[in-house]
């Protein structure tokens, strides 16, 4: 599962800032722990710390360590909140490559009920994994998703 650092920046620049992306340091940070996760060998919960620590670190450096940065105009504080929600984007894009299977479903399907998430709501409102999963299941997930993206003042 090769996610591309320029797809991680592309998320940091989302969520925080494209300034905060712009040298690559955040992606390379974020890249390690999703290179070393092993589906079903390392749960998805330690993923998250990983992901979490390794963003903590490269937007501290980023921001020489004050948490704050410029989004135009606006100044705003990186939080532990902010932490969760870039680490769950990025596992969203781990749960977009892993192969079709019933196992690799019920592992995004169960962390999706369990927490959540929107990456894994977002990968499951799509055609991922369709030959997986019950009829109608796929809508429901989509309404589901959208319903996260809307409780987060989060536009389509």
């Amino acid at each position: 599962m090769i996610v591309h650092l320029e797809e991680i920046d592309r998320v940091i620049g989302q969520l925080f800032s494209p300034e905060l992306a712009a040298d690559g340091e955040v992606a390379r940070a974020a890249a390690v722990p999703m290179r070393r996760w092993v589906p079903r060998q390392v749960s998805l919960e330690e993923l998250s710390e990983s992901l979490q620590d390794a963003l903590f670190g490269a937007l501290s450096r980023q921001t020489g360590g004050s948490m704050w940065y410029r989004r135009g105009e606006e100044m705003r504080r990186i939080t532990t909140a902010s932490l969760a929600q870039a680490a769950d984007a990025l596992m969203g894009l781990l749960f977009e490559r892993l192969p079709e299977s019933l196992p690799n479903y019920e592992l995004v399907r169960d962390w999706a009920q369990s927490t959540g998430s929107l990456g894994a709501l977002k990968c499951l409102s799509t055609e991922r994994f369709s030959a997986c999963r019950p009829a109608g299941e796929q809508q429901f997930m989509r309404w589901a998703y959208e319903n996260r993206l809307r409780e987060e003042g989060i536009s389509l």
